[in-house]
């Protein structure tokens, strides 16, 4: 994945057909981060009124990120392929919402791998883990490519 440009409207990346292939595949995981894992605070006097509030909340998020993000990935603008491999486009007004689902997708493998503390060796993983530790990997390098993008390193 390489920077091409960045301006005050969008960056632009250059993608491999393989880092194409497999940043769709990491982004169509989302959501991953279960829906039980946002807690509010235990001091508050309405727990279970609330926790339900917030559980009711981030269910819509959930639900309205995931059709963003599958009408973003089906329209053409988004990734389009060039003779070199695919072109990454990404809006800046879409850079933090995008960031979201990379992180949704990244603390969401973190949590189903048992949140290790120490990095897991790809061949210490089960097929299906290493999926998750791949998913991983990927949101972490693509959150930072984004991140220095935009200007934020």
């Amino acid at each position: 994945m390489t920077l091409v440009s960045a301006n005050e409207e969008f960056v632009e990346f250059s993608l491999s057909a393989q880092e194409h292939q497999v940043i769709r595949k990491v982004l169509e995981l989302y959501p991953l981060v279960p829906p039980a894992h946002q807690t509010v605070s235990r001091e508050m006097s309405q727990t279970t009124e609330y926790q339900q509030l917030l559980d009711h909340a981030l269910a819509e998020q959930r639900q309205a990120n995931k059709e963003h993000l599958q009408r973003w990935l089906s329209k053409a603008g988004a990734f389009q392929r060039i003779p070199a491999g695919w072109r990454f486009v990404l809006k800046r007004e879409d850079a933090e919402w995008l960031l979201q689902v990379i992180n949704d997708v990244r603390i969401g493998s973190w949590l189903a791998l048992g949140s290790p503390e120490n990095t897991l060796e790809p061949g210490e993983l089960e097929p299906k883990q290493l999926r998750l530790w791949v998913a991983m990997q990927v949101c972490g390098m693509l959150q930072m490519a984004v991140l220095q993008a935009l200007g934020f390193s």
